[in-house]
């Protein structure tokens, strides 16, 4: 298992596949960190999907045993998965939140905490999942975020109280 040297930032979970040679740390405002969370099998949002609906039967018993045996998935999925369940199933925010809650106490993610923040400001709000992410890495990791959408603005002060 390789360690990569990476930012603790909202690009954690990618960040095993970067060079740590190229990245700046001597400039940087994060502390330097061993990213640990190296999963063997990372699964996407199909088969989250199909996890959350129990819609193709065909899928649903590899799916179970895949979950239950301990799987990881990256931040980047969630927003899709919030897309796919609202757009083409018309599942209400508050859904959507509780839906992305159960999967978090399932399946491990990078910034776990900061997933699990965004998961319930998407149900209390009415911000799309990417700026409820941005808000949450600012709460949690304390990650500094510069917007001119003026609901996100007062959102990130109303979260720095």
């Amino acid at each position: 298992m390789q360690e990569v040297f990476a930012k603790n930032s909202a690009f954690g979970a990618l960040s095993k596949y970067a060079n740590p040679a190229l990245i700046p740390f001597e400039n940087c405002i994060w502390e330097r960190s061993v990213v640990k969370f190296m999963p063997k099998i990372l699964v996407d949002t199909n088969v989250i999907l199909r996890y959350l609906l129990y819609d193709v039967e065909s899928q649903q018993k590899e799916v179970d045993e895949l979950i239950a045996s301990g799987v990881a998935t990256i931040p980047e999925v969630f927003p899709e998965i919030v897309y796919v369940l609202g757009k083409s199933y018309g599942v209400s925010r508050q859904q959507i939140s509780e839906a992305l809650l159960t999967v978090l106490d399932e399946i491990d993610v990078a910034h776990k905490a900061v997933m699990i923040h965004a998961s319930k400001l998407y149900g209390e709000t009415n911000l799309d999942f990417v700026d409820c992410a941005l808000i949450a890495y600012h709460k949690i990791e304390g990650v500094e975020v510069f917007t001119f959408d003026k609901d996100l603005n007062k959102l990130l002060k109303r979260e720095e109280k």
